[in-house]
C-alpha cells in the first residue's frame, strides 16, 4: 500500500511539474497581454491612427477655411449688385456653394477618420493580446462632423 501511495504521488508530481513546464514554455514564447512587445505593438498602432486622424482634421480645417473665404468673397460680390433680384440670386448661390463645400469636407473627414479607426482595430488585433491595453472604448468621444 505504501509503495502505491509513493508511486501515485510521484506520477502526480511529474504531471504537475510537466504541466507547469509546458505552461512556462508557452508563456515565454508568445507575448502575453500587457507585455512590452504587446504594449509597443499597440502603441505603434495608436500612433499611426492618431497621425492619420490629425492629418484628416488638418485637411478638413483647410477645406472649411477655404469654404468660408469663398463664401465671404461671393457674398461681398453679391452685395455689389444694384437690384434685389440679382443680389438674392447671388446670395443663394454663395450659400449653396458654401453648404456643398462644407458637406464635402465633413464627408471626407469622417471617411478618413473611420478608415483610421478601422486600420487601427486591425493592427491592434494583430498585436495578439493587445485588447487589454487598447483605447478603443474611447472611440465614441472622437470628433464627429
Amino acid at each position: 500500500m505504501f509503495k502505491k501511495l509513493i508511486l501515485t504521488g510521484a506520477i502526480g508530481a511529474s504531471v504537475v511539474l510537466g504541466s507547469a513546464a509546458i505552461a512556462y514554455a508557452q508563456a515565454s514564447t508568445s507575448p502575453a497581454a500587457g507585455s512590452n512587445t504587446t504594449i509597443q505593438c499597440v502603441g505603434a498602432a495608436v500612433a499611426t491612427r492618431e497621425a492619420a486622424i490629425g492629418s484628416s482634421l488638418a485637411t478638413f480645417t483647410s477645406a472649411a477655411s477655404a469654404a468660408y473665404s469663398a463664401r465671404a468673397s461671393a457674398l461681398a460680390s453679391a452685395y455689389t449688385g444694384t437690384n434685389q433680384k440679382t443680389v438674392k440670386a447671388a446670395v443663394k448661390v454663395a450659400w449653396s456653394n458654401f453648404s456643398t463645400a462644407m458637406k464635402n469636407a465633413r464627408k471626407a473627414y469622417n471617411a478618413a477618420r473611420d478608415l483610421a479607426w478601422k486600420q487601427y482595430r486591425s493592427s491592434a488585433k494583430a498585436c495578439k493580446g493587445g485588447a487589454s491595453v487598447t483605447d478603443s472604448a474611447n472611440a465614441s468621444s472622437e470628433l464627429s462632423l
